[in-house]
Protein backbone atom coordinates (compact mmCIF):
# COMPACT_ATOMS: atom_id res chain seq x y z
CA UNK A 1 0.00 0.00 0.00
CA UNK A 2 1.42 3.43 -0.94
CA UNK A 3 -0.04 6.44 0.36
CA UNK A 4 -3.39 4.66 1.27
CA UNK A 5 -3.38 3.12 -2.01
CA UNK A 6 -2.69 -0.64 -3.51
CA UNK A 7 -2.74 -1.77 -7.09
CA UNK A 8 -5.89 -2.29 -7.61
CA UNK A 9 -7.74 1.11 -5.62
CA UNK A 10 -7.27 4.72 -5.39
CA UNK A 11 -8.52 6.00 -1.99
CA UNK A 12 -8.77 9.47 -1.28
CA UNK A 13 -9.24 10.15 2.34
CA UNK A 14 -11.77 7.43 2.99
CA UNK A 15 -13.52 6.92 -0.34
CA UNK A 16 -12.08 3.77 -2.46
CA UNK A 17 -11.72 3.71 -5.77
CA UNK A 18 -11.93 0.82 -8.25
CA UNK A 19 -8.65 1.50 -10.63
CA UNK A 20 -8.68 0.90 -13.99
CA UNK A 21 -5.42 0.71 -16.47
CA UNK A 22 -4.67 2.57 -19.32
CA UNK A 23 -6.84 6.37 -20.77
CA UNK A 24 -10.78 6.56 -20.33
CA UNK A 25 -12.10 6.22 -23.93
CA UNK A 26 -14.81 9.17 -24.06
CA UNK A 27 -16.47 9.94 -27.34
CA UNK A 28 -17.32 13.99 -28.09
CA UNK A 29 -20.26 14.61 -30.76
CA UNK A 30 -18.67 17.90 -32.63
CA UNK A 31 -21.99 19.15 -35.13
CA UNK A 32 -21.85 22.44 -37.31
CA UNK A 33 -24.71 24.93 -36.55
CA UNK A 34 -23.22 27.37 -39.02
CA UNK A 35 -20.46 27.39 -41.58
CA UNK A 36 -20.11 31.23 -42.19
CA UNK A 37 -16.58 31.24 -40.83
CA UNK A 38 -15.43 30.94 -38.01
CA UNK A 39 -18.16 28.77 -37.49
CA UNK A 40 -21.18 28.13 -35.18
CA UNK A 41 -20.32 24.50 -33.12
CA UNK A 42 -22.24 22.50 -30.70
CA UNK A 43 -20.39 20.10 -28.76
CA UNK A 44 -22.39 16.63 -27.41
CA UNK A 45 -21.11 13.72 -25.17
CA UNK A 46 -22.50 10.88 -23.34
CA UNK A 47 -18.97 10.02 -21.48
CA UNK A 48 -18.18 13.50 -20.72
CA UNK A 49 -19.74 16.74 -18.67
CA UNK A 50 -20.18 19.80 -21.15
CA UNK A 51 -21.03 22.58 -19.71
CA UNK A 52 -22.36 26.05 -21.19
CA UNK A 53 -20.74 29.49 -20.03
CA UNK A 54 -21.28 33.04 -21.13
CA UNK A 55 -18.58 35.16 -20.98
CA UNK A 56 -18.55 38.87 -22.56
CA UNK A 57 -21.33 37.77 -24.92
CA UNK A 58 -19.69 34.91 -26.17
CA UNK A 59 -21.23 31.75 -25.47
CA UNK A 60 -18.42 29.14 -24.18
CA UNK A 61 -18.55 24.81 -23.51
CA UNK A 62 -16.79 23.66 -21.23
CA UNK A 63 -15.60 19.92 -21.16
CA UNK A 64 -14.55 18.68 -17.32
CA UNK A 65 -12.48 16.04 -17.03
CA UNK A 66 -12.21 13.69 -14.00
CA UNK A 67 -10.02 10.88 -13.47
CA UNK A 68 -13.13 9.44 -11.48
CA UNK A 69 -15.88 9.21 -13.67
CA UNK A 70 -18.39 6.68 -13.89
CA UNK A 71 -17.19 5.35 -10.05
CA UNK A 72 -14.14 4.23 -11.60
CA UNK A 73 -10.33 5.78 -11.58
CA UNK A 74 -8.24 5.66 -14.78
CA UNK A 75 -5.63 7.48 -15.54
CA UNK A 76 -6.57 10.14 -17.93
CA UNK A 77 -8.39 10.30 -21.75
CA UNK A 78 -8.03 9.16 -24.76
CA UNK A 79 -10.86 11.75 -26.44
CA UNK A 80 -12.32 10.72 -30.45
CA UNK A 81 -13.57 14.46 -31.18
CA UNK A 82 -15.95 12.67 -33.84
CA UNK A 83 -17.35 15.38 -36.84
CA UNK A 84 -21.10 15.53 -37.57
CA UNK A 85 -20.82 15.12 -41.37
CA UNK A 86 -21.44 18.54 -43.26
CA UNK A 87 -20.71 19.28 -46.35
CA UNK A 88 -17.38 18.15 -47.25
CA UNK A 89 -15.68 19.69 -43.49
CA UNK A 90 -13.15 17.78 -41.74
CA UNK A 91 -10.62 18.28 -39.51
CA UNK A 92 -7.62 20.65 -41.51
CA UNK A 93 -4.69 18.56 -41.71
CA UNK A 94 -3.16 19.98 -45.00
CA UNK A 95 -0.96 22.45 -43.94
CA UNK A 96 1.04 22.58 -47.17
CA UNK A 97 4.02 24.24 -45.96
CA UNK A 98 4.06 21.68 -42.63
CA UNK A 99 0.89 18.60 -43.46
CA UNK A 100 -0.01 17.17 -40.09
CA UNK A 101 -2.06 16.18 -36.87
CA UNK A 102 -1.20 19.68 -35.65
CA UNK A 103 -3.09 21.59 -37.91
CA UNK A 104 -6.08 20.29 -36.21
CA UNK A 105 -6.07 20.96 -32.87
CA UNK A 106 -3.98 23.98 -31.08
CA UNK A 107 -4.07 24.04 -26.86
CA UNK A 108 -2.60 26.62 -24.27
CA UNK A 109 -3.30 26.84 -20.48
CA UNK A 110 -5.44 29.80 -19.90
CA UNK A 111 -3.75 32.80 -18.80
CA UNK A 112 -4.34 36.49 -18.95
CA UNK A 113 -3.94 36.43 -22.81
CA UNK A 114 -7.42 34.41 -22.52
CA UNK A 115 -8.16 30.74 -23.47
CA UNK A 116 -8.39 31.14 -27.36
CA UNK A 117 -4.78 29.37 -28.84
CA UNK A 118 -3.77 30.59 -31.58
CA UNK A 119 -3.62 28.15 -34.99
CA UNK A 120 -0.22 25.92 -34.38
CA UNK A 121 0.12 26.51 -30.33
CA UNK A 122 0.73 23.00 -28.60
CA UNK A 123 0.74 22.13 -25.20
CA UNK A 124 1.51 19.34 -23.71
CA UNK A 125 -1.43 18.14 -22.11
CA UNK A 126 -3.63 18.09 -24.55
CA UNK A 127 -2.21 16.55 -27.84
CA UNK A 128 -3.30 14.88 -31.09
CA UNK A 129 -2.52 11.26 -31.50
CA UNK A 130 -4.23 9.90 -35.05
CA UNK A 131 -7.18 10.69 -37.35
CA UNK A 132 -9.53 8.90 -39.27
CA UNK A 133 -8.98 8.42 -42.87
CA UNK A 134 -11.79 10.52 -43.85
CA UNK A 135 -10.52 13.14 -41.29
CA UNK A 136 -13.75 12.91 -39.10
CA UNK A 137 -12.68 11.89 -36.22
CA UNK A 138 -9.85 13.08 -34.40
CA UNK A 139 -7.69 11.28 -31.61
CA UNK A 140 -6.55 13.49 -28.59
CA UNK A 141 -4.41 12.04 -25.62
CA UNK A 142 -5.27 14.04 -22.10
CA UNK A 143 -3.03 12.73 -19.53
CA UNK A 144 -5.04 14.98 -17.25
CA UNK A 145 -2.02 15.25 -14.65
CA UNK A 146 -2.07 18.51 -13.12
CA UNK A 147 -5.06 20.72 -12.04
CA UNK A 148 -5.65 22.84 -14.85
CA UNK A 149 -8.29 25.48 -17.14
CA UNK A 150 -7.05 25.07 -21.09
CA UNK A 151 -8.29 26.45 -23.79
CA UNK A 152 -8.07 24.24 -27.21
CA UNK A 153 -9.32 25.19 -30.26
CA UNK A 154 -10.15 22.48 -33.38
CA UNK A 155 -10.14 23.43 -36.81
CA UNK A 156 -11.79 22.15 -39.99
CA UNK A 157 -11.12 22.94 -43.64
CA UNK A 158 -12.74 21.43 -46.99
CA UNK A 159 -10.27 18.71 -48.41
CA UNK A 160 -9.15 21.53 -51.34
CA UNK A 161 -7.95 24.18 -48.12
CA UNK A 162 -4.66 24.92 -47.87
CA UNK A 163 -5.74 27.20 -44.49
CA UNK A 164 -8.31 26.14 -41.71
CA UNK A 165 -11.73 27.77 -42.33
CA UNK A 166 -13.82 26.95 -39.30
CA UNK A 167 -12.80 26.75 -35.65
CA UNK A 168 -14.34 25.80 -32.15
CA UNK A 169 -12.71 26.87 -29.45
CA UNK A 170 -14.45 25.30 -26.23
CA UNK A 171 -12.32 25.32 -22.60
CA UNK A 172 -10.73 22.21 -21.07
CA UNK A 173 -11.25 22.11 -17.21
CA UNK A 174 -8.62 19.09 -15.85
CA UNK A 175 -9.56 18.02 -12.00
CA UNK A 176 -6.98 15.77 -11.47
CA UNK A 177 -3.55 15.57 -10.86
CA UNK A 178 -0.86 12.78 -9.69
CA UNK A 179 -0.68 13.59 -6.56
CA UNK A 180 -1.28 10.91 -3.58
CA UNK A 181 -3.51 11.86 -0.79
CA UNK A 182 -3.82 10.81 2.35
Amino acid sequence: MRNGSDENCVRIGECRWPKVLGRRQVNVMVKILDDTPPGVFELTSTDLPIAKSQHNGKSDEILTFSNYQGGTYQDGFEINFKLHPHLDYGFFVNDPDEPGLDNALAAKTIDSSGHCPAYGETWYGFSPTGLSQDRRTLTVENPNDSLQYFGFALFFAREEETEPSLCCDPIGDNENSQLWLS
